[in-house]
């Protein structure tokens, strides 16, 4: 089912698969929290939703339901979204407020952060962790942005790395390759450094330069999982995954 949560930051626009033995009080089912990627939203991918839940409930335990959060357009239907960081995250700090008051316990909620959506997830843990050392939820990252400007430099020196082919490398053809490039490339690097520029400071601007590894080393790693696609002996992150 969809609802709908108004905070003061914007409608919050949400999809609730509820597990089975709904009989079962709130107090006592787990809820897994998803907050999607830009680009992705429930709408196109309520199928997949469901068979999640249905297979979280196939194992024994706890029933479960699940909550995904459409995260950078937080409400198609309303036509608002949220920009900045601090009011996605205070829209989560609502929702959580409401489900309190639907009786989910804190204990038995994981809040989930895939791609875009892990620095939203890990920057409202780290303020409700800073204000309360007590609170019980637990964080899921998968695949989190390090920073949306660790993404575009990953993506800008991927480019710049692209190298004449090694077949032509020692060949006429491919000094000649080589030679009528490099200026070229001199502009591209040029240009590639002015745009690391203004996207770093159109993201201070808008709030969005934040250090999702930092938030998430501030939260106890007993309650964390993190799911990512990069060695920790990889400097260049060019997809800027944590």
């Amino acid at each position: 089912s969809e609802h709908h949560l108004r905070s003061e930051s914007a409608v919050l626009e949400y999809l609730l698969v509820k597990g089975r033995n709904n009989d079962i009080s709130n107090s006592d089912r787990k809820l897994l929290i998803i907050i999607e990627g830009k680009g992705r939203n429930y709408y196109e991918h309520t199928k997949e939703y469901i068979q999640e839940c249905d297979y979280l409930n196939s194992k024994d335990g706890q029933p479960v339901d699940i909550i995904v959060l459409n995260s950078v357009n937080t409400s198609i239907s309303a036509s608002q979204s949220a920009a900045r960081i601090d009011d996605l995250s205070k829209g989560i700090a609502d929702l959580m407020s409401a489900l309190k008051g639907k009786e989910y316990q804190e204990k038995n909620i994981t809040l989930m952060g895939y791609c875009a959506g892990g620095p939203i997830a890990s920057s409202y843990v780290a303020k409700a962790y800073k204000e309360d050392k007590n609170i019980k939820f637990k964080l899921i990252s998968d695949r989190s942005f390090t920073s949306v400007h660790a993404f575009v430099n990953g993506q800008l020196d991927k480019l710049l790395s692209k190298k004449v082919h090694p077949k032509f490398s020692n060949s006429n053809l491919g000094n000649f390759l080589s030679l009528i490039y490099f200026p070229f490339r001199l502009v591209i690097e040029l240009l590639s450094l002015l745009l690391k520029i203004v996207v770093r400071f159109i993201l201070f601007v808008m709030s969005w330069d934040i250090n999702a590894a930092k938030n998430i080393d501030s939260f106890p790693l007993e309650r964390q999982q993190l799911y990512k696609v990069k060695p920790h002996d990889k400097t260049q992150r060019e997809d800027g995954v944590v």
